[in-house]
């Protein structure tokens, strides 16, 4: 039951070391400091990963989770020159429209056009523009498709605790 995690902050994490073989080693730049971005710190922390940058729209919640986990903290302001040191972009705001656009990401992939760029959009609505994943090396996650991995989690666990009621009740059946 336990090999089947339904959180999505959780499922992001984990879909990123399976793209990437592994987290450690990467620096990690988280946009958002509110509840899924804790949930997102912890699930990286838990999966190897230990470069992380906060950043916040709120520079107070950034630098709160930033002394949390013992990370720096960037500026809002200073995101994109951010994303040009880091491997992987995880974004969880509670923006009403993408704080992240296709000319940033293109823009940033231009300074750095040999290495590639992983981006976890966990807002909804997105957090960024979903053209981002056409820029040359980057490999763009969605919410919407974590959202389905989720769902078909749920179904393994399901299946699994039917399992485990059906083995516990053969076994507990004693020949006469």
């Amino acid at each position: 039951l336990g090999l089947n995690r339904t959180s999505v902050s959780s499922l992001g994490v984990k879909e990123l070391q399976n793209t990437l073989g592994g987290l450690k080693g990467l620096r990690v730049l988280l946009l958002g400091a509110g509840e899924m971005g804790k949930l997102t710190a912890r699930a990286l922390t838990r999966y190897g990963a230990y470069d992380i940058v906060v950043s916040s729209r709120s520079m107070n919640r950034g630098r709160i989770l930033a002394d949390e986990l013992g990370a720096p903290q960037v500026a809002f302001e200073d995101i994109s020159r951010a994303m040009i040191e880091a491997d992987v972009l995880i974004t969880c705001t509670a923006a009403t429209d993408s704080v992240i656009t296709t000319a940033v990401v293109a823009d940033v992939m231009s300074t750095r056009p040999d290495r590639n760029f992983s981006i976890l959009d966990l807002g909804m609505p997105r957090d960024v523009e979903s053209t981002s994943g056409d820029v040359a090396n980057v490999n763009l996650i969605s919410l919407t498709e974590l959202q389905v991995r989720s769902a078909e989690s749920w179904e393994l666990r399901e299946e699994a605790a039917a399992e485990a009621v059906l083995k516990q009740g053969s076994a507990s059946e004693t020949p006469e």
